[in-house]
């Protein structure tokens, strides 16, 4: 596990899970009618004075002096309905308040509707949308041969060929299901039959030196045993990589599944045992055995195994998960395994000179799970173990054999929410394989097809705005003392920001080098991708011999996400996300802010969230904030813990489980932090234009009504929509650090006194508890000079109020429509609400009552 990067998203298939609530259907939608969201705000009518008939009457008869009988008949009409507005508005909004509407609050609408999860998804959303947009690109560029790039000549054009048909040679091998059909499971069975040897002593028990030898030669085959180890930057010194073992050897999601949903094991432990009984025969080690007992044993061995293992929670501290010691010292915590014959076996000294000796010092991520490995490895057979790396072997490369053992493998992705009832189309799969192997390698070509200098010039200016409105703001927050601010303030000002892709795979000369000992052949798909993991494996281990790069990047260009790396402070927006919904050069700023420079302010946030604070300007892991400083802020955070801890999720078995909230703690943190940023950013920018600001922000047809303030969070709820199965939804919210997407969205507005003021919410509704959780103080808007729009829309415009209690309105309905379009560049229907049209009708007709 390389150093946690904080980034936008779960980077799995879609981005985060979505809550089912018992009062909205399957849309999200509400329930309740939704025309009585018209009138929840208005205030109750004042009481009537003992005198009220009498002077009613006199204030009725003296119209006749004044006006017509028509318009006398036309007041007395729109009156008595006004009364009648106002009484059954206010016992409908002194009704309780019904579940938030996510559709509306995310601004979804008809999006979910018009988008149902594929049978081939446990999820869809946004994100996995803008994905399929992505690999579709790709797609067309690797399906045609080579397209000779005429600025090239040379060796740079032989170079670049080479590279391309490299990733193409895998995507093809992909794509060829006839020859793996007739491969079969036989390539799977040769990689086992290299890997999975007896490991008993002459007495029959558990020969710990065989194991360490199986396990070092698992690992350098791109498959992680009981526990893993891999080469990364040393936290307290970033410029320094340093070996790295931490806790592994699980199959299920999180250690919680083996106790708490005995469904799953059972499930877990059926497919072991089906794939044993085809695969297991042609294994000289374990052929001839009870399958049944076998897929026990494996299910045993995970179980003890997850139950010394550090939660996820604990995970997400840098600070619990760092253990600095030399060899000697891992020797002593963890006795059973022979530590200094491991790594001379992943780092040999005619490859690795002087890298390996009882003083060298390696990280361990878990002193509790090595600390107590001991006592569960002696008590283990050999017999055991022999089935568990053999299953672990297996399940890194079933997804790469025949149809028959993916199917059975589909069974447990199916009970977790990984997998979806269809296949999806294998063109999709074969392209994000390409991807995620030789990701940087194809990078080029989408780099080319899709991004453009304006979408890097723009990111830059995003970024610059967003680090100065933060760095505004620090003064003004009460509880960081002036030392600690001025360091922050350092911090910001080192953010390195990598925006689009790195500048090495427009080389052909250095891609070249990188791809250099990649040896992939034209027929043989899994050979293909066990070449892949051992190269990949090779270059991370052989970073032990160099300083760190600071200049790599953790995503690929066409990834859909973003991300924070503490001990680089460097904040990375590929191209993949540089695109609409998240930003478009043709849409208003108050648009793009709400979606990219929410973006922008996440990743940002992230610096001094409850993780990315315990590093500093230069990335180094260490105590920077004053100790009244910190107490503060978790003073603080504890507000966030139980907010977003009371938001549940619902599991296929229909029971609600609660979200982490020390989990997502940091995640949450960004997202508030970045929203609020980037309002800010937005609103400075607006304000140093001056009137050049309208060119840039002006009003979409369909949508006048609205203030730019309004639609800054309509670009920021646009980005989160999705719908989720209840098992992904179960999974992700076990495991991932970031909340629920409606969640995100939901907790961020609720805490924004931006939104609040933008929509003119009163204390107590729905969007705005009493009870707000604040990290950095929001200033009034007036402060930036606020353009609600005209008066009319401000004083007669009910939708914007309903967004307060999250009601359906007419912006909800006008997305129904328009539900294909993705950033509302055509126009929305203007919805009119006919009770409230009589009412502007009546001010404008009698202006002098």
């Amino acid at each position: 596990m390389a150093n946690r990067n904080s980034d936008l998203r779960f980077s799995e298939e879609e981005d985060a899970p979505l809550i089912d609530d018992t009062n909205f259907d399957s849309r999200g939608t509400s329930r309740r009618d939704p025309r009585f969201a018209l009138f929840q705000r208005r205030r109750k009518p004042s009481k009537p004075s003992n005198s009220s008939s009498s002077n009613s009457s006199h204030w009725v008869n003296s119209l006749s002096h004044v006006y017509s009988s028509s318009e006398k008949i036309m007041f007395i009409f729109v009156l008595i309905l006004l009364i009648l507005v106002f009484v059954f508005g206010n016992l409908y909004a002194s009704s309780p308040l019904p579940q938030v509407s996510y559709s509306l609050l995310n601004n979804c609408g008809g999006w979910i509707k018009k988008n149902p999860i594929p049978d081939d998804k446990s999820s869809v959303g946004t994100f996995s949308i803008l994905a399929e947009d992505n690999i579709q690109t790709l797609r067309t560029i690797f399906d045609l041969p080579y397209k000779y790039d005429h600025s090239l000549s040379g060796e740079d054009l032989k170079f670049d060929e080479e590279v391309f048909g490299k990733a193409q040679t895998l995507y093809k091998t992909c794509l060829n299901e006839t020859q793996i059909e007739i491969d079969g499971i036989n390539p799977l069975v040769e990689i086992l039959n290299e890997l999975v040897l007896p490991l008993s002593d002459e007495s029959g028990n558990l020969d710990s030196e065989k194991l360490v030898s199986t396990l070092a030669l698992a690992l350098k085959t791109g498959i992680t045993g009981i526990y893993n180890t891999f080469v990364d930057a040393d936290n307290k010194n970033p410029d320094e990589n340093r070996i790295q073992i931490e806790q592994a050897g699980i199959t299920l999601p999180s250690k919680d599944y083996y106790v708490e949903n005995p469904d799953v094991v059972a499930v877990f432990k059926q497919v072991i045992e089906e794939i044993f009984a085809i695969i297991g025969p042609s294994v000289q080690t374990i052929a001839g055995r009870d399958w049944n007992v076998a897929a026990q044993d494996v299910v045993d061995v995970e179980t003890k195994l997850a139950s010394i293992q550090m939660t996820p929670e604990e995970l997400e501290n840098p600070s619990v998960r760092y253990h600095p010691m030399k060899i000697s010292e891992l020797q002593l915590l963890c006795p059973h395994i022979n530590w200094l014959s491991h790594f001379n076996l992943v780092f040999p000294s005619e490859d690795f000179p002087k890298v390996i000796s009882p003083e060298t010092v390696v990280v361990v991520n878990s002193d509790n799970y090595f600390g107590n490995l001991s006592s569960i490895l002696v008590d283990l057979k050999h017999e055991a173990v022999e089935n568990y790396i053999a299953w672990m072997s297996i399940s890194s490369y079933a997804k790469y054999t025949n149809k028959e053992i993916r199917q059975i493998s589909k069974k447990l992705g199916l009970k977790l929410g990984t997998a979806a009832t269809l296949d999806p189309p294998r063109w999709k799969t074969c392209i994000n394989e390409m991807d995620s192997n030789v990701g940087y390698g194809a990078g080029k070509w989408f780099v080319n097809a899709v991004f453009s200098g304006d979408s890097k010039t723009a990111a830059e200016k995003t970024i610059q705005a967003i680090k100065n409105s933060m760095i505004k703001r620090v003064p003004d927050i009460d509880w960081i003392d002036k030392s600690t601010g001025d360091l922050a303030i350092s911090k910001i000002k080192s953010l390195k920001p990598k925006i689009g892709f790195p500048d090495e795979i427009m080389n052909p000369v250095k891609m070249h080098e990188k791809y250099l000992t990649l040896n992939l052949h034209s027929s043989q798909y899994l050979n293909n991708i066990v070449s892949t993991a051992r190269f990949h494996t090779s270059s991370n281990l052989n970073d032990i011999l160099i300083p760190v790069d600071r200049s790599r990047w953790g995503m690929t260009p066409p990834t859909v996400n973003a991300y924070y790396n503490p001990p680089m402070n460097e904040i990375a927006f590929p191209a993949g996300i540089l695109q609409p919904p998240f930003y478009s050069a043709s849409d208003p700023q108050y648009l793009n802010f709400g979606a990219i420079g929410m973006v922008v302010g996440h990743e940002i946030t992230h610096a001094f969230d409850n993780n990315g604070r315990q590093f500093d300007s230069e990335g180094r892991m260490i105590d920077w904030w004053s100790n009244e400083t910190a107490v503060r802020f978790d003073d603080k955070t504890q507000c966030f813990i139980e907010q977003y801890g009371n938001y549940k999720v619902t599991g296929p078995d229909g029971t609600t489980v609660n979200v982490n909230g020390k989990l997502t703690l940091g995640e949450n943190l960004a997202d508030n932090g970045g929203l609020s940023r980037a309002f800010e950013a937005w609103k400075q920018e607006m304000e140093s234009l001056g009137r050049r600001a309208d060119s840039i922000n002006q009003f979409l047809p369909g949508l006048q009504k609205y203030t730019r303030e309004q639609l800054f969070f309509v670009g920021f709820g646009e980005v989160w929509c999705q719908a989720i199965t209840p098992a992904a939804a179960l999974r992700r919210v076990r495991i991932d650090p970031h909340s629920p997407n409606r969640m995100r969205v939901h907790g961020a507005v609720q805490n924004s006194k931006y939104f609040r003021d933008a929509f003119q919410c009163k204390d107590g509704q729905k969007m705005s508890p009493v009870d707000r959780c604040e990290i950095c103080l929001e200033v009034d808007l007036e402060e930036f000079g606020t353009d609600f729009g005209s008066p009319t829309a401000m004083a007669f415009s009910t939708n914007w109020l309903t967004l307060c209690h999250s009601k359906k309105t007419g912006l909800e309905s006008a997305m129904e429509k328009h539900a294909d379009v993705p950033r509302f560049v055509s126009a929305l229907a203007s919805q009119n609400e006919t009770l409230l049209s009589i009412g502007l009708w009546f001010v404008c007709c009698f202006p002098s009552l």
